[in-house]
């Protein structure tokens, strides 16, 4: 099943990464870096990497694939030079080209900034999920919350971060995380309406989780039927509808 939403997910990120969804996102068009690593290359590693990882081989595409995408990127990255943010959508590239005009207006000192590929946060995403594989829980939040550094609207990075807070049992962060990932999830919906969002659906759902854990019961069921008007083959919206309903069954037979 995790295999499975990686794959949903990550062919999401690499079809925008690769620049199919808008061509305002091809190649040096959307990297204002003219020595950032090629997107052909990076997705190359990417897809060798979400393979690596459906074998069983997370420290593979760590070691092989990953690493090596984010390395080049991040020798980009110079204390001194501007602040870098990793893209996959247009509306990423506008929110964070005016990052820099927003901390002016708040009186923090000036610093430029530049939008390059988005196979940066793409790795980033894919690292955190490995190191999840791999049991090395603190290792991926560290990867994925530097993720989020360098791109504060992936709903990707953040869903995952969600999913091991998850795990932590950390219900307000977990909260919070999921809320980030449906928030920037919208930047990654079809425009035309024909393809499922797998990462919106997939914030939904970990929000759903967390309100059935709190006793939310009421508000859990209303985020899985939002899931399930998205999607309707989604079968873990419909499982988790059918555990609220057992879940209230249980509490109207419980003698008072």
């Amino acid at each position: 099943m995790q295999s499975t939403r990686l794959a949903r997910n990550l062919a999401a990120l690499l079809l925008l990464a690769s620049g199919m969804a808008s061509p305002l996102l091809r190649g040096q068009e959307l990297s204002t870096t003219s020595t950032a690593p090629s997107e052909e290359q990076s997705e190359q590693l990417l897809v060798k990497a979400l393979d690596a990882i459906h074998a069983g081989n997370p420290q593979t595409a760590i070691d092989q694939y990953l690493d090596p995408v984010i390395a080049e990127f991040e020798r980009l990255a110079r204390p001194d030079g501007p602040q870098l943010y990793s893209a996959n959508t247009l509306g990423e590239v506008l929110f964070y080209s005016s990052l820099n005009a927003a901390a002016a207006r708040k009186g923090q000192p000036p610093r430029d900034s530049e939008v390059v590929s988005g196979a940066w946060s793409a790795a980033l995403h894919l690292k955190g999920y490995a190191l999840i594989d791999l049991e090395r829980y603190e290792d991926a939040k560290s990867t994925l919350r530097h993720g989020i550094e360098v791109a504060p609207l992936n709903p990707a990075l953040w869903n995952e971060l969600g999913a091991i807070l998850q795990l932590e049992k950390n219900w307000p962060e977990a909260a919070r995380a999921y809320e980030q990932a449906e928030s920037g999830a919208k930047l990654f919906a079809d425009p035309q309406g024909r393809e499922v969002n797998a990462l919106l659906t997939r914030a939904l759902r970990g929000q759903g989780f967390v309100l059935i854990e709190t006793g939310e019961l009421k508000k859990a069921e209303k985020l899985y039927r939002r899931c399930l008007k998205l999607d309707p083959d989604d079968d873990v919206a419909k499982k988790e509808l059918a555990y609220i309903a057992g879940l209230k069954s249980q509490k109207k037979k419980r003698p008072r």
